[in-house]
């Protein structure tokens, strides 16, 4: 199965939040493609807050691809006032999460919708 093209598809969540979602059969090369879109689509915008859902993505990154990704995440996202992904029930492993805190970036990993969207709004 061929990965998705690498274009990101960013959507205004009624709620007051932005939103992307990652098809299945990803790789990282996408997933690094797809943030350096979100970076684009974002930086003009004062106080924006994103979900990522992630859930598709199956196999989940390897811990080192979650390394990989949650610095240039905080490398390239920094600028938002607030960022979470939703990973699958089961697949929660923080690394991504490590590695983007680190750098500055209070990212926040969900495996619950409801609990991102509250997260977000707060």
């Amino acid at each position: 199965m061929a990965a998705p093209s690498s274009t990101v598809t960013l959507l205004a969540d009624p709620a007051g939040f932005l939103r992307a979602t990652a098809p299945a059969g990803v790789t990282l090369r996408w997933l690094l493609a797809a943030v350096d879109e979100l970076h684009q689509a974002t930086i003009g915008r004062a106080g924006a807050k994103l979900l990522v859902d992630l859930r598709a993505i199956n196999p989940p990154p390897s811990p080192v691809e979650q390394s990989i990704l949650g610095e240039h995440v905080a490398r390239q996202l920094a600028h938002l006032d607030k960022l979470a992904s939703l990973v699958a029930e089961g697949t929660r492993t923080g690394m991504s999460e490590r590695v983007a805190r680190q750098l500055h970036l209070d990212l926040h990993v969900f495996t619950s919708e409801p609990d991102a969207v509250r997260w977000l709004t707060s």
